[in-house]
């Protein structure tokens, strides 16, 4: 029996020295991403890369990044060819999460005026022509039957709307905003009315590695908050910040 005790014991501090190993041997953390204006700018400029930068920095991390499209960020992290991408529901079983959110997302449904008599919410668009990002997978946080379908970009689905192609085109606030002005359209000709409002975060590959970047990335976020240092990046974006208060510690 002590002698087992003992074997439990250099288990447990064999592991604990395993961890802090892998935690003091993390010099960088590599990040695959889309290009959003004002959260991923491709000078490394932005949001989003402010705040993980931040937290990194606290521990001489160093950030990497590189822009790809959601699907292969998605892809990416599955597969453990990136370490996490920004910027995602907190719902993927094959990935982990931290605590601290990034971001609150307002998800849009963008319509022609005139399509539609009245908005009824999600029933309005039961058999309709919705259309929305590929990997963004709103039908598993939409609870009615449409004809959905995936496509690209953002600018295909705006584009496709326009014409009269398809009915409804969904996605985030942040996002379509500054679409309506790049592709030229008339916001005044469309209706946007709010689907979804969740909290974005950092996807993190299943990885030991990942485990541990969550922990620090969650202790510095932490540090952050409380020095005021994370408000102050939202205010310099002019950015809304989400709701801490409710994290478990």
């Amino acid at each position: 029996m002590v002698k087992t005790k003992h074997l439990l014991i250099q288990f447990l501090i064999l592991l604990a020295w395993s961890n802090l190993s892998i935690a003091s041997e993390i010099k960088t953390i590599e990040i695959s991403t889309p290009e959003w204006k004002d959260f991923t700018n491709k000078d490394g400029s932005g949001l989003y890369f402010e705040i993980v930068r931040k937290a990194y920095s606290l521990s001489d991390i160093k950030v990497n990044y590189t822009f790809v499209p959601w699907p292969r960020a998605v892809k990416y992290v599955n597969e453990n060819h990136k370490d996490a991408m920004l910027g995602a529901y907190n719902t993927v079983k094959e990935s982990i999460y931290p605590q601290y959110p990034i971001d609150v997302e307002y998800t849009l449904v963008v319509f022609k005026k005139g399509t539609l008599k009245d908005w009824q919410g999600q029933k309005s668009l039961a058999g309709k022509r919705v259309y929305w990002v590929r990997g963004y997978d709103y039908h598993k946080y939409l609870k009615t039957k449409m004809d959905w379908k995936e496509l690209q970009d953002t600018d295909n689905g705006l584009r496709l709307l326009e014409k009269g192609r398809i009915d409804f085109f969904i996605d985030s606030k942040n996002t379509i905003m500054p679409k309506f002005k790049a592709l030229k359209l008339d916001p005044s000709k469309y209706v946007m009315k709010p689907v979804i409002t969740k909290n974005l975060y950092v996807r993190y590959a299943r990885t030991k590695k990942s485990e541990e970047l969550i922990k620090i990335f969650d202790k510095n976020m932490e540090t952050l908050l409380k020095s005021k240092e994370l408000e102050k990046i939202y205010q310099k974006w002019n950015h809304e910040m989400p709701d801490f208060s409710n994290l478990s510690k």
